[in-house]
């Protein structure tokens, strides 16, 4: 009989040790949900200047984005991709052989770090 009551115990604590895991497990992602969203509103158009009305922390890292930004494209070109990579966006302009280029942009700043052309 004391076995029994002690498997009983044994049991009941996994039990509440599990609920308070799951617990814990659903804050982390709120938690991470929460700096997600704060962190992750940013333009989509980039250029080589950063706007006027890009907000300003005062200091440190601003969380909100660049503002808006501007990437000037030649005419009769368009953006074929674009592809995130780490520290960099890749912006890669096309269709026609003499629009072919890929622009380098740093995507916290909205500044293009250089440009390659295509050429015979």
């Amino acid at each position: 009989m004391k076995m029994v009551q002690v498997l009983k115990a044994l049991v009941i604590g996994m039990g509440i040790l599990i609920v308070i895991g799951m617990g814990v497990l659903g804050y982390g992602l709120y938690k991470q949900a929460q700096e997600l969203d704060a962190g992750g509103a940013r333009s989509s158009s980039v250029s080589p200047s950063v706007s006027s009305s890009a907000p300003s922390s005062g200091g440190g890292e601003d969380k909100t984005g660049f503002g808006e930004a501007v990437l000037p494209i030649p005419a009769g070109c368009e953006i074929a991709e674009v592809k995130p990579d780490g520290d960099r966006l890749y912006v890669i302009i096309g269709p026609a052989p003499s629009c072919a280029r890929i622009v380098i942009v740093d995507p916290k700043s909205g500044k293009i770090m250089g440009t390659l052309k295509a050429a015979p």
